[in-house]
Order: structure tokens, then sequence, then C-alpha cells
């Protein structure tokens, strides 16, 4: 089991989480920081919180919430993988252009193919869904109608389809580009690390092989490395094999990881990563 243990200071804790890397040409890096998984765990965190929201007005605000994360997780994928695709080969000032010009329907439709060098057409139910919510983000947004129907749109709105159309595409193209999709996609975090019971922390598929082993699947492999290979390739490149997963850790009927007394200081997956300490297994 892989996992950090530091000074149990809250404070400290979250000065780690925060820690910055200034490079010579003036970048800034952090740690625990990544577009397109700061954009998707809001997005899940906004779904589930619009459904268990008190009063419609906390409704309304979780699920135009999860509109923008949704819409701003696509873009923020595709830009993400379209500047691995050409560093080294454009120059900063040309990638910049190139990710900001186009619109994110010609992103959506068109990128797949350039990213993966031969002509991939996204399935049209992943691109309708996607649209429709982009559109009813942009009306949260910049408001046209003349009357209140925007609210009846968004009491109809079904955020957990956004997360599912999302995730769907990203794994879908990681298939393409025969990448193993990160286990976060499934819609669940890591909490813990660095003694920090508050905030989410990034973590290798690895240490997601372990966690599934205390979740009860045994079978799943994690010390062996050409084993864990091996089903990473069965389970976790694909489509099919993230619907398998995901149907798995969806009828789980625990919310995190348990409690390993023997490693009283190791991050514990969860898919309710919002909730404090005090409502956690």
């Amino acid at each position: 089991m892989i996992f950090v243990m530091t000074s149990p200071d809250n404070k400290a804790s979250r000065r780690s989480n925060t820690k910055m890397r200034t490079r010579s040409d003036n970048s800034v890096w952090r740690w625990n920081v990544d577009p397109v998984w700061n954009h998707f765990s809001w997005m899940c965190q906004e779904a589930a919180l619009s459904q268990t929201a008190i009063g419609t007005f906390n409704m309304y605000r979780h699920v135009s919430a999860c509109l923008y994360f949704g819409v701003g997780a696509i873009e923020a994928f595709l830009n993400q993988q379209m500047r691995k695709r050409f560093a080294g080969v454009k120059t900063e000032t040309e990638i910049h252009d190139m990710l900001r010009k186009p619109r994110l329907m010609d992103k959506l439709t068109e990128w797949p193919s350039v990213l993966c060098g031969a002509e991939i057409v996204v399935p049209e139910y992943l691109v309708s869904a996607i649209n429709d919510f982009r559109q009813l983000r942009g009306e949260v947004t910049h408001q046209k109608k003349h009357d209140h129907s925007l609210f009846t749109e968004l009491d109809s709105a079904q955020p957990q389809s956004l997360v599912s159309a999302v995730s769907q595409y990203q794994v879908l193209i990681l298939e393409h580009l025969k990448q193993v999709f990160p286990y976060w996609l499934l819609g669940w975090n890591y909490i813990g690390i660095n003694n920090d019971p508050n905030t989410p922390c990034l973590i290798n598929n690895q240490q997601f092989r372990y966690s599934l082993r205390a979740l009860g699947e045994h079978h799943v492999p994690a010390a062996d490395y050409y084993a864990a290979v091996q089903w990473e390739i069965a389970n976790m490149t694909s489509l099919d094999g993230y619907t398998r997963l995901k149907t798995l850790l969806d009828a789980k009927p625990v919310d995190i990881e348990p409690y390993n007394p023997s490693f009283p200081t190791a991050p514990r997956l969860t898919r309710n990563w919002w909730n404090p300490p005090s409502r956690r297994g």
C-alpha cells in the first residue's frame, strides 16, 4: 500500500496541498492539481448535492454548478490531450491559439480524430447529451428567455446523466488512444492523505487496486506488477471495462473504503468525499 504520512497538523497539511513550484520559464505548478480531475470531481459533487439539496433555491445552485463543471471537464480534457499531442511539435503560442479558438462542439467532434491519428466517430448519443447540457449551461450564463422557463428546464435536468456522458466520452477517447483511464472517472476519490481528512487527493491506479481489495474484490491483483498490468488492460482501457467497474462500485453497500487499523493514516477511497469526517464510516 502506498501513502504519505506527515504531521497531523491540519494547517500544515493544507499548506502541503497547495505547495507551488515555479520553473525558470515562470510557469507555476502545484501538487494535487489537475484541471480535468478538478472539474470532473466538482461536477460529481454538485450532481450528488443537487439530489439532497434542501429547497429549490439550493437545488438550482447545485444543478447550475454541475453544468459549469461538466462542460469545463470536457474542454479541460480535450485541451489537455491536445497539448500532450503537440508538445515539442508546436510552440506554446501556437498551442495556446489552437486550444483557444475552436468552438467546443468542434473540439468535441473533430479533435478525437486528430488526437488518435485515425477517423474517430463519437457516438451521437454522447454528442447530443453533452450539447444539450452545454446549451443549458449557456442559458444559465446568458439568460435570453423573457420568462422563467429556464427553471423548468433546471427542474427536469438530470445531473447524473451529465456525469455519465462526460465520463464515457473521456473513457472512449482514452480507449482509442490505448491508455488506461484514471480511477476517478468512476466517481470516487481519495481522502485522508497527509492526515488531512477534508481534501480529496490524486493517487495512482495502483492504490486504487489495493482499495478494491479492501472493498471485498480480493481477486484484483495489487502487489503483483505483471498481473496488475494485465488486469488494468482487461478492466481499465475500454468503455466495457469502465461499465463493469462502475456497476461494481455503484453496488457497494458502503460509501468509503473500510478503515484499516494497521494503516491508520492511509488515504481511503470514497464516493462522498465532501462529507465531513464525522459522517464517514
